[in-house]
């Protein structure tokens, strides 16, 4: 892999499960922040709540600094987020952002700044050459970011 501090093998049961309509709103949320980078949550039910729907769901958030090269979550955005998961049982299972232009791969921003220390990451690529040549889907991969370095988990 290119980017600086990934680690090219999978840690053993690492996985995110991430059903096809959550991952279309998530690729619809990046493409309507263009030419910015977009973020948000991944949230579900939290282990032991009992009365929700435990599919995860996607919960987009504005980016504050509206950069084409880095995200910060707004904060009033987070904290509505934050209040109605807590409500609703649910906890952080991924953070969400998208890569205008470069590889779904942590960048040296993403591993500096994880907002969510236990929760994976879950980057989109818009770039066009890292769209699915049969399908143009982009690029989307998950991560789990600890210190400087990221390791790539599973993407079910």
């Amino acid at each position: 892999m290119g980017s600086e501090g990934v680690a090219t093998g999978r840690p053993r049961g690492g996985s995110v499960v991430l059903p096809a309509a959550v991952r279309a709103e998530i690729v619809s949320h990046a493409r309507a922040a263009l030419p910015n980078e977009a973020c948000g949550l991944l949230l579900a039910a939290a282990p032991g709540s009992t009365g929700h729907d435990r599919s995860p769901r996607f919960a987009p958030v504005r980016n504050a600094v509206q950069s084409p090269h880095r995200f910060e979550m707004d904060p009033l955005d987070l904290l509505a987020v934050l209040v109605e998961a807590d409500e609703r049982g649910e906890t952080v299972l991924a953070v969400v952002h998208s890569h205008v232009a470069t590889a779904a791969e942590p960048s040296a921003a993403d591993l500096a700044g994880v907002p969510f220390a236990d929760s994976a990451q879950i980057i989109v690529s818009l770039a066009p050459d890292r769209a699915d040549a049969d399908t143009d889907a982009p690029e989307l991969r998950a991560w789990r970011m600890t210190g400087t370095l990221a390791q790539e988990l599973d993407l079910d």
